[in-house]
């Protein structure tokens, strides 16, 4: 664990801060979210259009006339979002197709670790799903954050509240549906996502030629062939397919898509990140 907290400070002391806004989300499929901040303390509210569930009473009947829509008015201690951390540990997460570099868990690991870093420095309120460990703000609760990320912990966490945002980090090769399960599951209301799905370079480009037996962890099967060449073609539209499910799920919920390959730099997702916020 050690290593991997010392790999992600090397590359999360050069980044500079960075604050999450969450806008035009439509987690869960709820309906659009527009949050335009009206100042900030008890005495001021953020204004967001009114979603099945939420309460009537907060309903701003004023702005809702001016603005030919109904509003919900929150103010800023309601309505701040705090932000999540989950990285999967299922089996598929341990494989690498090369001794000499990095299973995917280790990467999705030190991925989680640089962005909690960031976001710890830049002030943001940060949890780990399924921890004890409650809420933490500041960079003097790094480590301790850091020491729950790599644990195994549950995938739902009741703390997670409307609009907090989540980042979740798994290689994401399980069929979409139950991806959305998984999702749906970890909360009973609604959050913004980041879905950053970690990969190592074989899956991409199916690299394997000649006898060659594939082994899926989570299931058990396992399959031989005797010239795995000829399945590459069969394999890269299957893994397209699959992809293009996976970045609609995505976009019909709202949720921001990420990916990176155990051959990329760090830099590279990080960057990626940068660009959507």
């Amino acid at each position: 664990m050690r290593n991997l907290i010392q790999k992600a400070k090397s590359i999360s002391v050069k980044l500079p801060k960075i604050k999450i806004s969450y806008k035009n989300s439509k987690s869960h499929d709820f309906g659009d979210v527009n949050v335009g901040k009206s100042g900030s303390g008890e005495d001021f509210w953020d204004f967001e259009k009114y979603l099945i569930g939420d309460s009537i009473n907060k309903i701003d009947w004023k702005k809702s006339s001016k603005q030919g829509d109904i509003f919900i008015k929150n103010n800023e201690s309601e309505n701040a979002n705090n932000i999540w951390f989950y990285v999967s540990k299922s089996g598929s997460m341990n494989y690498t197709n090369s001794k000499n570099r990095e299973t995917k868990l280790e990467r999705a690991t030190v991925i989680g670790l640089i962005f909690l870093d960031i976001l710890l420095k830049s002030g943001e309120k940060v949890g780990i799903i399924g921890s004890e460990l409650g809420l933490k703000k500041g960079q003097k609760n790094y480590i301790s954050m850091a020491s729950e990320l790599v644990k195994k912990n549950k995938s739902q966490d009741k703390r997670v509240k409307k609009n907090d945002v989540v980042f979740f980090i798994s290689d994401f090769l399980e069929n979409t549906e139950k991806i959305k399960t998984k999702l749906f599951d970890l909360s009973k209301t609604k959050f913004n996502g980041f879905l950053i799905q970690v990969l190592d370079s074989s899956e991409t480009n199916f690299p394997f030629e000649g006898r060659n037996r594939f082994f899926d962890p989570i299931s058990g099967m396992h399959k031989l062939f005797n010239k795995s060449e000829n399945m590459k073609n069969t394999y890269k539209r299957k893994f397209r397919e699959h992809q293009e499910r996976l970045k609609f799920l995505c976009s019909k919920y709202g949720w921001k898509f990420l990916s990176n390959t155990t051959n990329e730099s760090y830099e590279s997702v990080i960057a990626k990140l940068y660009r959507v916020l």
